[in-house]
């Protein structure tokens, strides 16, 4: 009986051990990661030329039309390249962005951060010229947490 109970036990014990590291690894897999679209229209409002290498610009954002947010954007240039820092504000937070100024039609860029419902977000942005004059872009900027 003794050699009976020995094995009830340790088999009991090991089921409770698969149990516990079972409810382990469930309690300590990371959650999926779900990204978050915003498209827009960004119109420029107003700009200013600090210098030859610096400037700045506001933006109103639109989507089907529809005022959304606005942006402002910091713009810095050398002779061969530049940097385009941004935020976005719309209802329940800030994006933060970055944006390498190329001779494309289309830049490319990363979300850095924000605050609000946007607090520790990253992704992308993208930003394509919808006119000549540059004041009207099409925006894509893909968030998560």
């Amino acid at each position: 009986m003794t050699i009976r109970r020995t094995i009830i036990v340790g088999s009991c014990a090991g089921i409770a051990a698969i149990g516990v590291a079972a409810v382990t690894a469930v309690a300590t897999a990371a959650p999926a990661v779900t990204n978050h679209t915003i498209k827009l229209v960004a119109t420029q409002t107003s700009s200013h030329q600090f210098s030859s290498s610096s400037a700045s610009a506001a933006e109103t954002d639109r989507h089907n039309g529809k005022v959304i947010g606005y942006d402002i954007l910091s713009e810095h240039f050398t002779k061969t390249s530049g940097l385009i820092l941004g935020a976005f504000t719309t209802n329940g937070g800030v994006i933060y962005f970055r944006v390498p100024f190329t001779n494309t039609k289309t830049l490319h860029g990363k979300v850095t951060g924000g605050s609000g419902k946007f607090g520790g977000v990253h992704g992308t942005i993208a930003a394509t010229s919808l006119n000549n004059a540059g004041t009207k872009t099409a925006v894509t900027i893909v968030y998560h947490h």
